[in-house]
């Protein structure tokens, strides 16, 4: 009998823990880009993340060539890791850059919120959302013209 109980009380658990893991979705992600704008992850198709200057910079000489509007208009969002970046470096010299930008820069803050983020060194990621799940992840070394609009496209 208490053999029978235990394991009501551990598959409970386990399913409770197992219920809670599947009901996670980017759509609970919420970031800020330097414009102090926010916007729910959940709400678009492909999230381009740089997690390190490499990437970052590959990105900005396509990105600062298009019209404003050019990743919204990809529903695609630009996401960037800035939390290894101390906050008065951040805040007083990258900042001041990334508001001369004519297109959002979603800023990650916290390691926990990177952990969420599919990443490969020197590598720029395309993550593909259905319904704000991960659908299929692309990495890209060196970032091309052709391949950007490619990505953005959804392949």
């Amino acid at each position: 009998m208490r053999f029978c109980i235990l394991a009501l009380i551990l598959s409970g658990i386990c399913l409770a823990a197992g219920s809670e893991e599947n009901k996670f979705s980017y759509g609970s992600i919420v970031l800020t880009n330097q414009f102090g704008e926010s916007t729910a992850v959940y709400s678009r198709q492909v999230l381009v993340y740089a997690a390190d200057r490499t990437g970052g910079d590959n990105l900005h000489s396509f990105l600062k060539e298009q019209r404003g509007t050019y990743l919204s208009e990809k529903k695609a969002l630009y996401i960037m890791d800035r939390s290894m970046i101390p906050s008065l470096i951040f805040n007083y010299l990258i900042l001041p850059v990334l508001k001369n930008y004519n297109y959002p820069v979603y800023i990650v803050n916290s390691k926990k919120q990177v952990e969420l983020f599919p990443v490969k060194k020197e590598k720029v990621s395309f993550i593909f959302l259905q319904h704000g799940r991960v659908d299929r992840v692309v990495y890209i070394a060196s970032v091309n013209k052709k391949e950007l609009h490619v990505m953005l496209s959804g392949l």
